[in-house]
């Protein structure tokens, strides 16, 4: 039963060295699909195009996160190189105030990459995301308005705020501003 086991997890090991490997290969062809000012969206086969947006989409930190995450099982240069080029343009983002999304914005990309690099220049864009993320706290509901108000929304609040907390609460707990 032990050796069993021992080949299953060796298994499962050549298994995720392959998927990160095809990983690293297909995250290279989409970069290089990629404008410099954009982050990829999503492909549209009917179209046979790659649709891409700004860094004030809500997901614009998924693509940079992403690359963090594969540059770390394969210490691939090249993909952390991306992910390095991704965040500079991700950067200014940090100061958006216009919804509730830091947290996927900038947690995800730069929090990753502080993280994987234990590297110091990460570290004021997430403590400036989330003092930028607090001003869209709302103390009579004691909850972060999503969206702003209108005609028929007054103070919209949806569960994805959740997402949000790991940014605030990371950067209270590592020498940010506690009162976040």
């Amino acid at each position: 039963m032990i050796g069993a086991l021992a080949h299953s997890q060796k298994s499962m090991q050549a298994l995720i060295a392959e998927n990160m490997q095809l990983a690293s290969s297909q995250y290279k062809i989409l970069a290089a699909a990629t404008p410099a000012d954009s982050m990829p969206r999503h492909y549209n086969p009917a179209d046979n195009k790659l649709v891409n947006s700004d860094t004030k989409w809500w997901c614009s930190g998924f693509y940079p996160g992403s690359l963090w995450l594969i540059y770390e099982y394969t210490k691939d240069e090249a993909i952390r190189a991306e992910a390095v080029k991704r965040l500079t343009i991700l950067e200014k983002e940090k100061h958006y105030t216009g919804n509730h999304d830091l947290g996927f914005m900038m947690y995800c990309s730069f929090g990753t990459a502080y993280r994987i690099t234990n590297n110091a220049v990460y570290k004021p864009s997430i403590d400036t995301a989330a003092l930028s993320l607090a001003t869209r706290y709302r103390p009579n509901i004691q909850s972060i308005q999503s969206w702003d108000s209108n005609d028929k929304l007054k103070c919209p609040v949806i569960i994805d705020n959740m997402m949000n907390l790991e940014l605030l609460m990371w950067v209270a707990q590592h020498g940010g501003d506690s009162t976040i």
